[in-house]
């Protein structure tokens, strides 16, 4: 096993949300110390919760630089990940959430929008970072 995986105890992974000690050496980070916030792991056993959430982490991603900081976008992050954990949460209204909130940080929600399409998000997205978005969310029931 590599020594990251054996002394972290494996929950380094995508999907997870950890606290970790980092320091800059002269190319990349070390790692000194990570400590398991939530493993969200109702996410985990469903195929549907799983999609959406790395359907959330690919639209992050690439309107994010490495490195930067951006705490509402995080924190945006997190509460939609709690959301989708909760099984009594439906995720089409998770998802039409995490669309206004997502577009109201980064300053593209109208005034007085309540309601947003899935195509009309995904070109508001595309013209805003140039990028496309590969995950295709399914409706979710």
């Amino acid at each position: 096993l590599p020594i990251s995986k054996f002394k972290y105890g494996g929950h380094i992974e995508a999907g997870t949300h950890v606290a970790l000690d980092l320091y800059k050496g002269k190319s990349f980070f070390y790692l000194n110390q990570s400590q398991l916030q939530n493993g969200f792991s109702h996410i985990r056993s469903d195929l549907n919760r799983i999609t959406l959430a790395f359907y959330f982490f690919d639209i992050v991603k690439k309107t994010t630089d490495m490195e930067q900081h951006n705490r509402p976008l995080f924190d945006l992050l997190l509460e939609s990940l709690h959301a989708i954990n909760t099984p009594q949460h439906a995720l089409d209204d998770i998802k039409q959430q995490f669309y206004l909130h997502f577009l109201s940080i980064e300053g593209l929600l109208s005034e007085g929008q309540t309601h947003i399409t899935e195509q009309d998000f995904k070109t508001r997205f595309e013209d805003y970072c140039g990028r496309p978005l590969q995950l295709k969310p399914t409706h979710f029931s």
